[in-house]
């Protein structure tokens, strides 16, 4: 319907405009279906109501109809048949009623209520009505098992009438595509007494069948297209027998076309449900919640999971079906239908047991979702099977992610468990070893070798040390893999505010302490910085470090003698990071770049570790978005490898987490100028670093000797230093001599005599930043035995504009020391790590030691006890609350050493129930380390979260502890 709404506006006066209207589409008035009959009636012959038909005979059917044309179902009428004793000719069943009837519900479903179609059917029926003419009742309809239904009529009543009553139920049975004509009822045997004839007083009769052609050619009847007069008509002629068939084609065509609309309709909303399933798989019960919306999509069936055993499942009403009965997800109890078919019983009412189901296999969990009707009429298609499939297959994913997520966390307990099993007592062997290396150090029985004796003891301890870390870094490195590999690794921590100037004092703190100083005296290890934006930015700094890590143990197993430089840099247009580490080390051929990112490779066969320590690396990378190559690496010449991640960042006022190393100490004596006096060495690169932080501080290089600091290479093997320069030096200098080997006493003794009166001090390797601050700091406290003091102590990061020092005060003291020679020190400096600027209140150190684990508890009281420190021990969480309770009246606990994973009540609820104790009794604030064996991201995150101040993750060694002890309580006596 079209409706004009259009006005003409003013002023226009063009014609095409004033002619312009608007065009608003209007449906038109949804049809109203006719009211279709619910029940049976008339019944004309009430005495055979209750007789099921005959089924279908072939020979019946041959006597009782002629035979047949092209287009006519019978060409004559055939005589009597002897034995005939019915008042009428009764119809049968057709040959293939199971899967006639199958097909009528299945297209017909819905039929009653679908207006549109009813409104099609009957101007198909009007215009056959008026194309043919004088036949004044026209008829549509269906033959269901025991009744036909006239579901479009004219001149003639809607009526579901017994099936037996109708000529219609013969018009089925006739060969397809044929027009069954009846010309006069009275005169013929078979409908002379027939209701239709006898009450309704019909006289002629044509009809034709509304059919449809399987796949397989076969053909299915579902009712008829017919004419009906009370007086005898003209027979149909050929053109309009074909008319009548192709207006029946018509009715078979729209019985299907709705069907399909009706399913695609009902295809959109199951795809919306499985996506409202697929969109809610973490909440609640997801077979529940399958269960209800597939009850609410067939609310005449039953929906249910059942388990699959033995190969059989149980339908309700407990019907026992083996899973060799279901064909293609479909299901049916084909006996108990041909019975009720052939005992004319399918009514509309339910049955008492399930019919047919559509199944989905719950793969591997030898569970089936199914989808019972105990209604005969509803057939299911393929469609309802791809339906509850997708539904079983989302129950299926849902069920496997959860039991791999109950997997995960049952391994994740177990990998924490097994965590704390390995760590504890490796934490235990490495600290006692390290506690009774300082207990023979004090004692002076680490060096030297007694009559009783084939080795000093501080190599046993050594080799205890170096055995126990890389027995606990192959540890880590499996446990890591596990997490990785097993989707566990956490990386939703990942923006902790970092302060980039850290990355040295931080990773060198973690990583040189797995090695001897003899296997780092050749070491040389630079970090350079070329930042675009703040220092400051957003990271997984932990999960960083450990890549970072895997790269230097990486660069160190293969630079024994050579340099390493960590080179960090930024952009701010992607906000990316780039550390590149480079080395001097042995390389890796090209045919070998390949490999060196798979887990469990090893470029040599025999060399340390499991191979997994730049596999983890990649993979860590990966999980922070970023990643991790091999830029460069040639056999001999060295490598380089570049970690990219992502940054976040931060507000430039936020402050890092780790304190920023300050060199803090003051020299006194140390010359403004340095000079360079190389030998035949291999360790230029040693000498290099060094020339590189001497400059950095601020002094200059100095072509002359004279009252400069003297830099001299490892002696010459044949002549020592008979021919260095250094011997024309009239007064004695600071001098250091920078090797790659450990010094033994002889050659201590040998350098004593050559290099006298000038201060030597005996630089070996590792050369880093922190390392050099505490070597010049403490060569000038040791030139400054020997000097008068100085009464304006000098910065030991010289300003550019200093001013230098007058060598008359150097001179007067050298020739002091001339008059009276002092015996010439030799300075053997160990590695030193900067501890962070001395807060300006110090703190007394009482601490509470908590640890269910009795080695680690009486490490750490022994380590109290070395440093006279007061403590308490208490061996769960619950004892230590109590403790620091007892306390609070008293001297409180200023230090807490806390376990993790205790028994009654771990670390984390321990620190929680303390600081709020603190709160409420106003309380100076504890300090607090966790000192774990868990280094989950999630631990680290809670222990902070809970109040704790450091965490360490075992095994820590006792001089980390120290260091870290200093930090908070820099006035306290922690050797």
């Amino acid at each position: 319907m079209l409706r004009n709404t259009g006005q003409i506006g003013p002023g226009n006066v063009s014609r095409f405009a004033q002619e312009k209207y608007n065009f608003f589409p209007v449906l038109e008035s949804a049809a109203i279906a006719p009211e279709q009959p619910t029940s049976i009636g008339p019944i004309l012959d009430p005495e055979k109501i209750d007789e099921p038909l005959a089924g279908y005979s072939e020979t019946t059917h041959s006597n009782v109809f002629g035979p047949h044309t092209s287009l006519d179902s019978e060409t004559s009428i055939p005589a009597l048949p002897q034995g005939f004793n019915d008042r009428y000719l009764y119809p049968s069943l057709c040959k293939n009623e199971h899967m006639r009837l199958t097909m009528l519900w299945y297209y017909t479903r819905g039929l009653q209520e679908d207006a549109e179609l009813l409104q099609k059917l009957s101007q198909i029926l009007e215009m056959v009505k008026q194309f043919l003419g004088g036949w004044e009742i026209g008829i549509i309809g269906i033959v269901e098992a025991e009744t036909f239904s006239r579901i479009v009529t004219t001149n003639m009543s809607l009526a579901m009438i017994p099936r037996r009553e109708s000529p219609c139920s013969h018009t089925i049975n006739q060969h397809p595509g044929t027009v069954f004509t009846v010309r006069d009822m009275l005169e013929d045997w078979r409908f002379k007494f027939s209701p239709p004839a006898e009450y309704g007083g019909l006289r002629s009769y044509a009809g034709t069948q509304v059919l449809l052609t399987r796949h397989d050619g076969e053909t299915v009847n579902f009712g008829s297209l017919c004419l009906a007069s009370r007086s005898v008509q003209a027979p149909l002629d050929d053109s309009q027998k074909r008319s009548l068939i192709r207006a029946a084609n018509m009715v078979s065509g729209e019985l299907v076309s709705r069907c399909r609309l009706r399913r695609l309709k009902e295809r959109q909303v199951m795809m919306d449900v499985l996506n409202r399933l697929r969109s809610d798989v973490h909440r609640g019960n997801i077979e529940a919640s399958t269960i209800e919306a597939l009850a609410q999509q067939y609310p005449d069936s039953e929906v249910s999971i059942v388990h699959l055993r033995n190969n059989e499942f149980d339908l309700p009403t407990a019907i026992k079906v083996t899973f060799e009965s279901v064909e293609g997800g479909f299901w049916e109890d084909d006996a108990f239908v041909k019975s009720k078919i052939e005992a004319a019983r399918c009514s509309y009412e339910p049955c008492d047991r399930p019919v047919r189901a559509v199944i989905g296999q719950i793969t591997p969990n030898d569970q089936l979702l199914i989808v019972s009707t105990y209604n005969i009429r509803y057939i299911f298609d393929d469609l309802d099977v791809w339906f509850t499939e997708q539904a079983a297959s989302i129950i299926h994913d849902v069920q496997q992610a959860r039991y791999l997520k109950e997997a995960l966390a049952a391994k994740e307990r177990f990998l924490s468990s097994i965590r704390h099993e390995l760590r504890t007592p490796i934490h235990g062997i490495l600290s006692s070893v390290e506690l009774l290396g300082d207990e023979l150090r004090a004692r002076n029985l680490l060096t030297g070798v007694t009559s009783q004796q084939e080795a000093p003891l501080d190599s046993f301890l050594k080799t205890i040390r170096s055995s126990g870390t890389e027995l606990m870094t192959t540890v880590n490195n499996i446990l890591r893999l596990n997490a990785i590999s097993g989707h566990s690794l956490d990386t939703s921590a990942v923006d902790s505010v970092y302060d980039l100037r850290c990355i040295e004092a931080d990773l060198l703190d973690e990583t040189l302490g797995n090695y001897s100083e003899e296997a780092l005296m050749g070491l040389s290890i630079r970090f350079e910085s070329s930042l675009a934006g703040s220092t400051i930015v957003g990271i997984d700094w932990e999960m960083v470090k450990e890549i970072l890590k895997a790269l230097l143990f990486n660069s160190i197993a293969a630079t024994q003698v050579g340099s390493i430089i960590v080179t960090t840099t930024s952009t701010t247009t992607d906000n990316l990071l780039t550390f590149d580490v480079t080395d001097t080390g042995l390389g890796i051929a090209e045919r070998d770049h390949d490999r060196i990112f798979v887990a469990f490779e090893k470029l040599q066969e025999y060399s340390k570790g499991a191979g997994l320590g730049l596999s983890l690396a990649s993979l860590m990378a990966s999980a922070l978005k970023g990643k991790l190559n091999l830029v460069s690496s040639q056999e001999g010449v060295g490598s380089r490898f570049r970690l990219e991640i992502p940054y976040v960042e931060v507000d430039t006022a936020a402050r890092p987490t780790m304190p920023v190393r300050h060199a803090t100490r003051k020299t006194r004596y140390i010359p403004h100028t340095f000079h360079v006096m190389k030998g035949p060495s291999k360790n230029l690169h040693l000498l290099s670093h060094l020339e590189e932080y001497l400059k950095s501080c601020g002094l200059e290089k100095s072509d002359v000797a004279e009252g400069s600091l003297i830099i001299l290479s490892e002696p010459n093997p044949l002549t020592g230093y008979d021919d260095c320069p250094i011997h024309l030096l009239e007064n004695p200098h600071p001098v250091f001599i920078v090797k790659s080997a450990p010094t033994n006493d002889r050659l201590r003794a040998c350098l004593l005599d050559a290099l006298k009166p000038h201060h030597i001090s005996i630089l070996t390797g590792p050369f880093f930043a922190a390392r050099l601050d505490d070597i010049l700091a403490e060569a000038d406290e040791a030139i400054a035995k020997h000097e008068r003091p100085d009464p304006t102590p000098q910065p030991l990061i010289h300003s550019p504009d200093a001013q230098p020092r007058s060598n008359s005060n150097a001179s007067t003291d050298t020739n002091s020391c001339e008059a009276t020679p002092p015996p010439t020190p030799i300075v053997e400096l160990e590695r030193l790590v900067i501890s962070t600027p001395a807060p300006p209140t110090p703190k007394p150190i009482k601490v509470l030691l908590v640890d269910d684990n009795n080695v680690n508890l009486s490490v750490l009281q022994f380590f109290c006890k070395k440093r006279k420190f007061e403590f308490g021990s208490a061996v769960n969480g619950n004892q230590a609350v109590d403790l620091f309770r007892s306390m609070i009246k008293r001297q409180t606990f200023t230090l807490i050493l806390m376990d993790l994973q205790m028994p009654e009540c771990d670390g984390i609820s321990a620190t929680k129930q303390i600081r709020a104790l603190e709160q409420q009794e106003c309380l100076p604030r504890s300090i607090i380390f966790m000192i774990t064996g868990q280094d989950s991201v999630a631990d680290r995150k809670a222990s902070f979260e809970a109040g704790v101040d450091e965490f360490f993750c075992k095994p820590v060694s006792m001089k980390r502890l120290s260091q870290a002890i200093s930090q908070w309580f820099p006035e306290a006596a922690v050797s």
